[in-house]
C-alpha cells in the first residue's frame, strides 16, 4: 500500500512539476517510471516516447542526455516487452545500443528477449559483447550459464557457476542461478539445498529461496 501511495504521489508531483515544465527530461523519466510502477503503462509509454521525441529545456546543465536516449529506450522495451511486443522490445534495445553500446540494461534486456525465443546464436552474440566490458564479468557467467541451460546442459552451466563463486562468494546472483542448473538437472538435491541455504545466509528474505527450499525438504521428506 504505502508503494502505491508513494507510486501516487510521485506521478501527481510530476505532472504538476510538467505544467510549468512540460518537456523536462528529469520530469518525464521520472514520471515515467512512477507510472510504470503504478501499473499505468499506457501513461509510462507516452511519457518516454515524448522523452525520445521531444525536445528538452535544459534548464540545468547536469542533466543526464542518456534520459531522452538509451535509457528511456530501455525503459520503453521492457514496458512493450511485458506486453507481448517483442519485435518492438528489441527494436528499442538495439537502438540504444547504437547510442551506448556498453549500456548493461539494454545488453541483458536482449539477453533475456533471445533466451525467451530461443535464439541461441544471438545470445552467444551478447556474451561476446559482454567479454569486451570488464565490469560486466559476473552478468557475463549468468549469461552463459542460462545459454548452457537452454541447452538443457546443465553440467557446464553448473561447472561454470561453481567455479564463479569460489571467486566471488557474495554475489547473491550466482548463487540464484546456480540454484536454477541445480534443480533443473535434478540430480544432486543435497548440493541444490546447500546452494539454497547459502542464498538465505546471503539474503534472509529471498522468497524464491524460501519457496525452492520447501519443496525440495518437502520432495526429499517423501524419498524416504
Amino acid at each position: 500500500m504505502l508503494a502505491k501511495r508513494t507510486a501516487s504521489a510521485t506521478v501527481s508531483g510530476g505532472l504538476a512539476g510538467r505544467q510549468y515544465f512540460p518537456d523536462d527530461a528529469e520530469l518525464l523519466f521520472q514520471e515515467a517510471l512512477a507510472r510504470n510502477e503504478h501499473r499505468d503503462l499506457q501513461g509510462a509509454e507516452k511519457c518516454l516516447l515524448r522523452l525520445i521525441d521531444g525536445q528538452d529545456q535544459a534548464l540545468f546543465a547536469s542533466v543526464d542526455v542518456g534520459l531522452r536516449s538509451y535509457k528511456a529506450r530501455h525503459n520503453l522495451a521492457v514496458i512493450v516487452q511485458g506486453q507481448g511486443r517483442l519485435a518492438e522490445a528489441e527494436a528499442q534495445w538495439r537502438h540504444a545500443l547504437t547510442e551506448q553500446p556498453d549500456y548493461l540494461p539494454a545488453l541483458l534486456g536482449l539477453a533475456e528477449l533471445y533466451l525467451i525465443q530461443s535464439r541461441l546464436a544471438d545470445v552467444e552474440r551478447i556474451i561476446k559483447q559482454l567479454e569486451s566490458i570488464p565490469s560486466t564479468f559476473v552478468w557475463r557467467l549468468v549469461v552463459r550459464a542460462r545459454l548452457d541451460m537452454a541447452q538443457q546442459d546443465f553440467s557446464a552451466a553448473r561447472r561454470t557457476l561453481e567455479e564463479a563463486v569460489v571467486s566471488s562468494p557474495d554475489e547473491i546472483l550466482l548463487w540464484i542461478v546456480l540454484s536454477h542448473a541445480l534443480l533443473q538437472e535434478g540430480k544432486n538435491w543435497p548440493a541444490a539445498e546447500q546452494v539454497l541455504r547459502r542464498i538465505l545466509e546471503l539474503d534472509p528474505d529471498n522468497s524464491e529461496a524460501k519457496t525452492n527450499l520447501a519443496k525440495l525438504t518437502h520432495h526429499l521428506a517423501g524419498a524416504c
